[in-house]
Order: structure tokens, then sequence, then C-alpha cells
């Protein structure tokens, strides 16, 4: 793994970064707090340390931290909400034939 996953999490101008480190047979989750020494949690295996992050994470949103951040940036492509749209429905396709073509169609 070339750059930990890093979610971060911020309250009332704090940050908090938990990332996941896996090194060979070693599983660790570290959470930064930018204040003093990282924490590191060590695992034997994955599933655990994403347990135990899920858990985190959800008692951190409990308590009024926002989720505001993953890293590194995985998109492909450049940021899509900011491109023009079609101003035609985008599943046209799914629509209904409308009554007047209908009454044609069945009439013929």
């Amino acid at each position: 793994m070339d750059q930990p996953w890093t979610w971060v999490f911020t309250r009332n101008g704090q940050r908090l970064e938990l990332s996941r480190l896996e090194t060979g047979a070693e599983c660790r989750l570290v959470i930064e707090d930018g204040q003093g020494t990282p924490r590191n949690y060590r695992f034997n295996d994955m599933v655990t340390l994403v347990n135990f992050q899920g858990d985190m994470e959800e008692f951190l949103l409990k308590t009024g931290w926002t989720f505001t951040e993953f890293r590194p940036e995985r998109r492909s492509f450049k940021e899509r909400r900011t491109w023009p749209r079609m101003r035609d429905r985008r599943r046209w396709w799914t629509d209904g034939q409308p009554i007047e073509l209908r009454e044609q169609i069945e009439s013929s």
C-alpha cells in the first residue's frame, strides 16, 4: 500500500485522522489528533481492525464529529458535479408512450 487509507473527522476546530496500516503480518490503526504522539492500535488481522474502526467511527459521529475527508483520492476523473447537464431527462427511455401515440398505434 503506497499511501495509507485515512479517514479525517473534525469537530469544533479539532481534527482526528484514522489511518490503516498493513505491514506483513501486522495490521495497525493509527489515530492522530495533531496534539502529540499518534496512538497505535495493533490487530492480528484486517477484519478485526475494520470492525474496531467501524465502531470508533460510529462513536465519533454520535458524539458530534463530522467525516470530512478520505485519502488518498481514488476518483480517476475531475469533479463531475460542476459539469453542465443535458436539458432532457436522463432516463427518457423509461418513459411510457404519450397517450396520443398509443391511440394511433392501437387504431392502425
